[in-house]
């Protein structure tokens, strides 16, 4: 890979681009110092597990955080207005001369041959400018390394955090600058030059390319951010011909209703899907709302084998892939993956400070919150099953969206959630519309009398006012300013009524087991006449 394609690359997927040029230095300096750390415990890992053989063979872990490493070097080259990755190397290779020539011992501890092939091969990089690749550079500057093995290794993470602590020593305030005294100075296009050269040396030595580190890197980065606009996957249930009977509709909703304090029950095509839920735990911490998280994978992932199974759209055209992809391993690993996701979105809130109630409305609010290695383990998780296939920014999408989902649902206690395949979205109503197919269980009459003769049309206050006097009617409780400020009444777009209560009024509505309400409306004379209806429980 060319040194202005990786750069033209770091450009693109920096995510800091609409912060000011000072933010957005600090945290490429902490960012860089953040990864030397990775790279230096990764490294230790491997040294700690293969301490006499095999420990320059390398592994994913090592190319992804010297990928990193490199990630951030690059970024800070090209922060100055006129900083660049090819200047970085130009920098580097007209440094090292006169600094090994400075000091005798490194002169007499280098092969003569490869330090004057450096010399002609340098010139030939240089000359290349941006056009060079990086593993052109990785093999020109290694020529001039003074050790070897093992021992290279440590001197490579050595120099490599100290190099990091030169970029971090930048930020000390002037009141601080002292304490730069304590650390060796160097130039900043120096220093991300001799870093450079040790992640070029540790690739080396664990027999890669930086070049292969790179497009790794770069491959990481468009799995996660998606920086070509991919499409998405395609939809797992119709890349076979599969019957329209056991595929998920483009389009569908799902209504969540608290039938009870506490419990909550999902409802599809006006019937009951699956079992009501509590939160099977001793505290009350909501996790009965967790069914919001497979409809999300259904619609951004287009893979849920759990919904699939509530849903009765098993595909059992295909005895294989009803055992395989939508059999109960299948729903097991998908339970623990929404386990796992939202206990994770949990340790995060709490990780930083926030109260349980504030974690309720922030857990996982933004991508950036997900960590790549979390990413990756939960995919892991999909070994075998159609949805490894899908892309790791899906997942963090899916991700992202379910628990926003999850956080609105929370805080309404009930709504319609909203999927839609073709778009890949989900999206979520407070309204509560009474489609389901139950008995009428108690009906009461409200009326509104006009104040006069050219009072042609019913204003919503007064229809809003006259719908809740009717339902405190029906449910026996007196139709008073404070009982009625314990309703809230919506319409949806087909102005079908959704009603959602509180206090005494939401607990007589649990105690006769009512899951909605319709309202209808007749005009005689200058009397408007609504019919309050409650639905009760599908038997």
């Amino acid at each position: 890979m060319r040194l202005d394609e990786y750069e033209e690359f770091v450009r693109q997927s920096d995510w800091t681009s609409n912060k000011s040029l000072d933010d957005r230095i600090r945290i490429a300096r902490y960012g860089l110092a953040a990864e030397v750390g990775s790279l230096a415990a990764t490294l230790k890992r491997k040294v700690i597990h293969h301490s006499d053989e095999n420990w320059d063979q390398p592994n994913e872990e090592i190319i992804e955080e010297l990928g990193d490493c490199l990630w951030y070097t690059t970024q800070l080259s090209t922060l100055p207005l006129d900083g660049s990755l090819s200047g970085v190397v130009r920098a580097d290779f007209g440094a090292l001369p006169k600094e090994i020539e400075k000091r005798p011992e490194f002169r007499d501890a280098l092969d003569p041959e490869n330090y004057q092939r450096f010399f002609k091969e340098c010139t030939k990089v240089l000359e290349r400018g941006g056009n060079a690749s990086l593993d052109e550079y990785q093999r020109v500057a290694f020529l001039t390394a003074r050790t070897k093995g093992r021992e290279l290794l440590d001197v490579c993470i050595t120099r490599l955090l100290l190099y990091a602590t030169s970029v971090m020593s930048q930020q000390f305030p002037d009141t601080e600058y002292y304490l730069k005294e304590d650390i060796l100075a160097f130039s900043a296009e120096r220093t991300l030059g001799m870093l450079l050269w040790h992640l070029g040396a540790i690739a080396t030595l664990y027999n890669t390319s930086l070049d292969a580190v790179a497009r790794a890197n770069v491959t990481k980065l468009e799995g996660i951010f998606n920086l070509s606009n991919a499409p998405p996957t395609e939809l797992h249930d119709r890349k076979v011909d599969t019957p329209p009977s056991q595929v998920f509709p483009l389009r569908f909703d799902i209504t969540f209703v608290e039938t009870k304090r506490g419990r909550l029950q999902m409802f599809y095509q006006g019937r009951p899907l699956g079992d009501e839920l509590d939160d099977n735990s001793e505290l009350e911490d909501g996790y009965r709302f967790h069914d919001v998280l497979h409809l999300a994978n259904a619609a951004i992932l287009g893979w849920s084998p759990v919904l699939r199974s509530l849903m009765g759209l098993k595909r059992k055209f295909s005895p294989s892939i009803d055992n395989a992809q939508d059999g109960a391993r299948a729903r097991i690993v998908e339970e623990a993956i929404v386990k796992a996701v939202h206990s994770e979105a949990q340790r995060a809130a709490r990780s930083e400070g926030l109260t349980p109630e504030e974690a309720r409305k922030r857990l996982f609010s933004d991508k950036s919150q997900i960590k790549h290695e979390f990413l990756k383990l939960i995919k892991t998780f999909a070994e075998k099953l159609e949805a490894e296939e899908n892309q790791l920014w899906e997942w963090q999408r899916a991700i992202v969206e379910g628990h926003k989902l999850y956080s609105q649902l929370m805080h309404e206690k009930q709504g319609t959630i909203s999927v839609d395949l073709t778009k890949r979205s989900v999206k979520f109503s407070p309204l509560v519309v009474a489609d389901v197919r139950a008995p009428v269980v108690d009906t009461s009459i409200g009326t509104f009398e006009a104040p006069h003769l050219f009072y042609r049309k019913l204003k919503e206050a007064d229809k809003i006012d006259s719908e809740k006097g009717a339902i405190l009617r029906l449910l026996k409780l007196k139709a008073c300013a404070a009982n009625k400020r314990l309703i809230l009444i919506a319409y949806s777009v087909d102005g079908e009524i959704s009603v959602k209560a509180d206090g005494v009024v939401q607990e007589r509505i649990w105690e006769r087991s009512i899951v909605g309400f319709r309202a209808k409306w007749s005009k005689v004379g200058k009397r408007w006449i609504c019919i309050a209806m409650a639905i009760g429980t599908p038997s």
